[in-house]
């Protein structure tokens, strides 16, 4: 595709792109993708902001052009995104912390097929990893811990530069295990 052009920008949003085949190689003539942001209440009765897009086209050979909803996503007033739904209408909802760290992802919420993912952050560090074949472990000064919606857990445990020391994986009824250690010297 040649020929982009970023079309009208709201408050430094774009709100629309279109691609056109200037070359004559490709089956698609042109390709239209249009945002539509506007403010809106979202849970806990917060402004956010939402960003609805959609995706038209034009083919060779077919007259008229189609059209899909690409889904849509509401930011917090920090960036973070709180709630996306795809253009099959499958919705996600991000929780955060204080920090602005995710504490909870909840896929297709209010549905009977509702699952969330719980993610917690171990400043104190209680847990205490092992060494890997004989070798000390990296100091290790935090951890972080996802507990998927079977209560399946996996911890990575990172040193004082932040870097991943360390992951471990218990899956329900197992003890755990170690799956992939890190050492710097």
């Amino acid at each position: 595709m040649t020929g982009n052009t970023a079309q009208p920008v709201l408050n430094g949003i774009l709100t629309q792109r279109t691609q056109q085949d200037d070359t004559g190689l490709s089956d698609v003539v042109s390709l239209t993708t249009a945002y539509a942001p506007g403010m809106t209440t979202g849970a806990g009765g917060q402004d956010v902001l939402a960003v609805n897009s959609t995706l038209t086209g034009q083919a060779k050979g077919i007259s008229g052009t189609a059209s899909r909803n690409r889904g849509g996503t509401q930011i917090a007033f920090m960036g973070y995104p709180i709630a996306e739904t795809d253009g099959l209408g499958r919705a996600t909802t991000h929780a955060y912390d204080a920090y602005g760290r995710t504490v909870a992802q909840t896929y297709l919420p209010g549905t009977a097929y509702q699952q969330t993912a719980v993610t917690s952050y171990d400043d104190a560090l209680s847990f205490t990893p092992q060494p890997i074949n004989n070798q000390a472990a990296s100091a290790t000064l935090f951890s972080v811990r996802t507990t998927d919606p079977y209560g399946n857990a996996t911890i990575e445990t990172y040193d004082a530069r932040q870097r991943q020391t360390g992951t471990f994986e218990q899956r329900v009824g197992s003890t755990m295990v170690q799956t992939q250690g890190y050492r710097f010297i």
